[in-house]
């Protein structure tokens, strides 16, 4: 008779939650904390708790060493309450529960201790208010290209006045490959409408960082023809 994974019920609540292989999500987190060698040990991050995939979040900040502070707000995407618990139990089964708090507002005692702030939805947005309450120490990662900066996330003027440093991810970096899966995703979506190879050329044409999907759609479109 086989083994039974003892994880099998906490297993089975993740996917109910929307994370279809969990073994395989936090392996992808070890590697890539192992690769770009993350360590946030000392380190405080304040950041949000999501849904679905993006639980991942906390978790990798937690994984690399840091304490985590999440926040969470109902919204479309689930209720607070819910997502918390979420966060909790993928928290459990990565091996951090200790170092994550999952939070429901942005309270000064939570965002003084933080040394890293990401942009992220429900942080959103870095207002004179929130500034004010963060260290004069404090980074906040963009979570993005800079290029992506949009106005009302984030009060530029307060951060220069504090002194508030802003760092971008590189998404272009070859470390990261981020927008080759954009260019996977396009694929996918334009077949999912089934554009003509003259809309295709128009939708990949609009940026430059989308090389691959031409080369991809090319190779999909020869087949078809």
């Amino acid at each position: 008779m086989m083994n039974e994974d003892p994880k099998s019920d906490i297993i089975e609540t993740l996917r109910q939650y929307g994370l279809k292989n969990p073994y395989r999500i936090k392996k992808l987190i070890e590697d890539a904390i192992r690769f770009n060698k993350l360590n946030l040990s000392d380190l405080i991050v304040f950041t949000e708790a999501a849904s679905k995939n993006y639980v991942v979040t906390p978790i990798i900040a937690a994984m690399a060493g840091g304490k985590v502070y999440a926040i969470t707000i109902d919204s479309p995407y689930g209720k607070a309450k819910d997502i918390g618990e979420f966060t909790y139990i993928f928290a459990e089964f990565c091996g951090v529960r200790n170092k994550i708090d999952v939070v429901f507002e942005k309270n000064r005692k939570f965002v003084e201790k933080a040394n890293i702030v990401t942009n992220l939805g429900f942080v959103r947005p870095i207002n004179k208010k929130f500034i004010e309450m963060m260290n004069d120490n404090t980074v906040i990662s963009l979570m993005c290209e800079a290029w992506e900066y949009r106005e009302g996330d984030i009060d530029l003027k307060e951060c220069k006045l504090k002194n508030i440093q802003l760092r971008c991810n590189p998404c272009v970096s070859k470390d990261f490959m981020v927008l080759m899966y954009r260019s996977m995703l396009c694929v996918i979506a334009v077949r999912s409408v089934s554009l003509t190879c003259v809309q295709y050329v128009l939708v990949v044409s609009v940026s430059p960082y989308l090389r691959l999907t031409v080369l991809l759609l090319v190779s999909f479109i020869e087949r078809w023809l």
